[in-house]
């Protein structure tokens, strides 16, 4: 769930603007009307705060009117609301297709989350992109009191209500806004083991001046100082140091995320020295006649998933047919008669994976939580392909290593980049092939 939200002023071309049919890309103008219905990207028209519902055209140009009449004659004199228009767009992901019910339930809590649940509001959904969205045209002039509701529209309310949306309905779809909200309620208690914790979750490192920022959004200038220089004096936050030169690099981790790391490069590591996992000729000759068009650089690809090492890693960029590429390996180790699991950083990326092909295609914390509790096991005959691996933090890769290398389990990272992959000497290969060399993600 993406929120977007605009303050205009005049609620009558925001209107127009919705129940059109879009500008012209070449020259930024309106499109004309459509001709009939089933020609325009208007797919449906709900609203609420009228005592009846607009369902057509004519049903919204009474809401306007009803909206635009509120504006005109507001009952503050002396500081009249000019912004009387609020233009609320919820985009849901690509695949997810909501109900009506559901997109309506969407507007009215979007509105609650910015205390304007009693607003006249029309809803309109357009049906023109591959995703499901619906704008939504709300009056800010409250109609019970004839003011303007709370000037307080704040995008991080709204973030917060997309994130609970996406929570109750367990498919979080954004990581980032999760982090965010955790990391808020932790500055909030001022928990610098939990700052330390959420600051490192996606990057290795961090720098005295990113720290300072994330403070000073919840704690204020004042506040962030003292807290910041807190936790940079505490004896698990290490300074970084290049190796070369002996010379700060301000930046700054921690002696867990270092622990980490160090975990995962000995069990990536000893994943690669693996090799017993090479696909059969016959298994691979039975995936190549599925996957006949495989170009140059995408069977090499092929053949290094393919190999004998326990672990392998796979960069393909946009356009290059990642997911080709993966169908074909998930087919000739399909053919060998392993288990072959889809592993991915989030839900809707596994949710991808399951489209593509994936008939067990799930989180790595859920893969992982089901482990521990005995509800699932790897074995020497279990595949697993984590796509988007680039967005693992360091602890949750370590972990993946360690559970893989434990049950001598085949690893097999995609990413579309190689920005804060952990790399192995002879564990990687790009979209040309390329053999990286090894390297630490932090510079200690």
């Amino acid at each position: 769930m993406i929120p977007v939200q605009k303050l205009g002023k005049g609620l009558s071309g925001c209107v127009r603007y919705v129940l059109g049919e879009g500008r012209d890309k070449e020259t930024k103008r309106l499109r004309p009307a459509a001709a009939n219905d089933d020609e325009s990207r208007v797919a449906w028209i709900s609203g609420q705060g009228f005592g009846w519902t607009p369902e057509n055209r004519d049903g919204a140009e009474m809401a306007r009117r009803i909206m635009e009449y509120g504006a005109l004659h507001q009952k503050s004199k002396t500081k009249p609301c000019e912004k009387d228009c609020l233009h609320l767009v919820l985009s849901w992901r690509d695949g997810e297709k909501p109900s009506r019910e559901e997109m309506e339930t969407a507007a009215r809590e979007a509105l609650k989350a910015l205390g304007m649940e009693k607003a006249r509001a029309l809803f309109v959904a357009h049906n023109d992109t591959d995703h499901a969205h619906l704008h939504i045209v709300a009056s800010r002039i409250n109609p019970e009191t004839g003011l303007a509701f709370r000037d307080s529209y704040s995008q991080r309310a709204l973030q917060a209500w997309a994130l609970k949306w996406e929570q109750e309905r367990g498919n979080v779809q954004c990581l980032n806004r999760e982090k965010r909200s955790q990391l808020d309620g932790a500055l909030a208690r001022r928990d610098a083991d939990a700052v330390l914790d959420l600051l490192t979750q996606r990057q290795a490192t961090f720098t005295a001046r990113e720290l300072g920022r994330e403070l000073g959004r919840v704690l204020g200038r004042e506040g962030a100082e003292g807290f910041r220089a807190e936790i940079l004096g505490r004896a698990d936050v290490i300074p970084l140091y290049d190796r070369a030169t002996g010379a700060r690099v301000e930046r700054f981790t921690t002696v867990a995320v270092r622990a980490s790391e160090q975990d995962a490069l000995t069990d990536g590591a000893a994943l690669a020295a693996h090799r017993r996992h090479r696909v059969d000729t016959a298994p691979l000759a039975a995936a190549l006649a599925q996957y006949p068009t495989l170009r140059p650089e995408q069977r090499r690809a092929f053949d290094h998933a393919t190999g004998a090492e326990g672990l392998a890693l796979i960069v393909g960029k946009a356009g290059t047919g990642k997911s080709y590429v993966m169908g074909a390996v998930r087919a000739a180790y399909d053919a060998q008669g392993c288990r072959v699991v889809g592993l991915a950083p989030t839900n809707a990326v596994a949710q991808d994976m399951q489209r593509d092909g994936f008939t067990e295609a799930r989180t790595i914390h859920s893969a992982l939580f089901a482990l521990k509790n005995g509800r699932d096991a790897w074995d020497g005959k279990t595949v697993l392909m984590v796509d988007e691996a680039a967005m693992m933090g360091t602890r949750l890769t370590a972990e993946l290593l360690a559970q893989a290398r434990a049950a001598g389990a085949k690893v097999v990272l995609w990413s579309g980049t190689t920005a804060s992959l952990p790399a192995w000497s002879g564990a990687g290969c790009s979209g040309r092939c390329a053999k990286p060399t090894a390297r630490q993600r932090s510079p200690t």
